[in-house]
């Protein structure tokens, strides 16, 4: 279920997409037309989440090496969360 951005539609990896904040994100990516491509743990509740949510089950610590594989469609990341520096997953 990949779709190739165009130039008004994004990929967009959120961490932090099922907390307070990552749902209204992900929601407001939503209805701009991009598709947001949630990273989850395997206890998160997704279900506030769009239909066309993307969800990519994986460690924060571990980006590469779980969520990664197939990274090339993504266009940007974004952490909803408390601050914490991220290295680029492209």
């Amino acid at each position: 279920m990949h779709c190739e951005p165009t130039e008004s539609t994004l990929n967009v990896l959120v961490a932090g997409a099922t907390g307070n904040t990552g749902i209204r994100f992900v929601k407001a990516l939503a209805s701009r037309g991009h598709r947001p491509i949630a990273l989850v743990r395997e206890s998160s509740d997704t279900s506030a989440l769009p239909a066309n949510t993307e969800l990519r089950q994986g460690d924060l610590t571990r980006l590469r090496d779980d969520v990664c594989n197939g990274c090339d469609a993504v266009d940007d990341e974004r952490w909803a969360g408390t601050a914490l520096r991220m290295q680029s997953v492209q």
